[in-house]
């Protein structure tokens, strides 16, 4: 489990870094290495540290490196079931034979998901792959959500402009990650939202995004950046959002919750975000993936994304 690499400052001996086969639990003293590698390419939401850390309330998940290639053994959104991926663009074909061969002697399925387009672009034709449009991320621009301009925006700019007419008091801005004052009246709207779920009867696991919001949250005690955004009418939080800066331009959206007995507060809430983003350099802003919810998927195209980052199964050839 030692790797020796190269760092600003010379040459550096990494003892805790887990090389294949051998996997480590992803946990806070594991950010930086899994940031690191992560940072060299475009900011895939599943491989995001905060992402696979705050929804992991089971500890399930497990990273390693493999050829300089970062590996996860995911469990899935939807049936917890394990399975591997891998993210880097190093001796790709190898890479991928070796977690296939893992993967059948250890009962996992026989194909690597949430494989991202810069892994696909690298194989050779003796793996098939086929694009996973579910699980890809959709990319916005934080300047056309800032505007709503145009045709395709109009009901967007019509319900923003009833709340803000509406509600004038309304009063957006930046919380301290770790304000217990500001959790309390998250984890408020938080309860409001599930309850609404209820009543539609959704299924909903509340106490599971609670556990992830508090880990996502904590993670800005760790040196990531990031923000979490509110907007309050009278002493109540309506709306908040937590995001995180990865890199130049990019900012990630982990979650968003808004009050829908105010009519408009989605729309206002999103504008003014992508306004207040914009306005610190942040070009575009990834919003997850749809996972093949309908409701969900009608609910981002709405929003027009500009571009997806695209994630595929593979397989090898029969």
């Amino acid at each position: 489990m030692i790797e020796v690499f190269a760092t600003p400052h010379g040459i550096s001996v990494n003892s805790c870094m887990p090389i294949f086969p051998e996997f480590a639990p992803v946990n806070l003293a594991s950010s930086t290495i899994i940031n690191n590698h992560t940072s060299r390419f475009e900011p895939y939401s599943d491989f995001n540290f905060i992402s696979l850390w705050s929804w992991d309330t089971a500890g399930e998940r497990k990273y390693s490196i493999l050829n300089d290639n970062l590996v996860i053994l995911f469990t899935d959104y939807t049936t917890e079931e394990p399975f591997l991926s891998l993210l880097g663009d190093k001796k790709v074909d190898e890479s991928v034979e070796i977690l296939l061969s893992y993967s059948e002697k250890n009962n996992l399925p026989n194909e690597l998901r949430l494989v991202p387009e810069v892994v696909v672009k690298n194989l050779s034709n003796e793996f098939v792959c086929y694009e996973d449009e579910n699980n890809n991320d959709y990319i916005f621009s934080t300047e056309k959500i800032r505007d709503y301009a145009g045709n395709k925006y109009k009901n967007k700019r019509q319900l923003k402009n009833k709340f803000e007419n509406t509600y004038s008091n309304a009063v957006l801005g930046r919380e301290s990650a770790s304000s217990a004052t500001a959790q309390v009246k998250v984890f408020e709207l938080l309860q409001k939202w599930a309850n609404n779920k209820q009543d539609e009867q959704k299924d909903f696991d509340l106490k599971h995004e609670q556990s992830a919001i508090l880990r996502a949250l904590k993670a800005a005690d760790n040196d990531l950046k990031v923000l979490l955004t509110t907007l309050h009418l009278d002493d109540k939080i309506i709306a908040f959002s937590i995001d995180e800066v990865v890199s130049e331009g990019y900012a990630i959206s982990h979650f968003f919750k808004t009050d829908h007995e105010h009519i408009g507060c989605t729309e206002f809430f999103n504008s003014e975000l992508a306004a207040l983003l914009h306005n610190e350099k942040i070009i575009h802003w990834n919003w997850e993936q749809d996972l093949g919810l309908q409701a969900l998927k009608d609910v981002k195209n709405r929003y027009r994304p500009v571009s997806y980052l695209k994630k595929f199964v593979l397989r090898r050839t029969e």
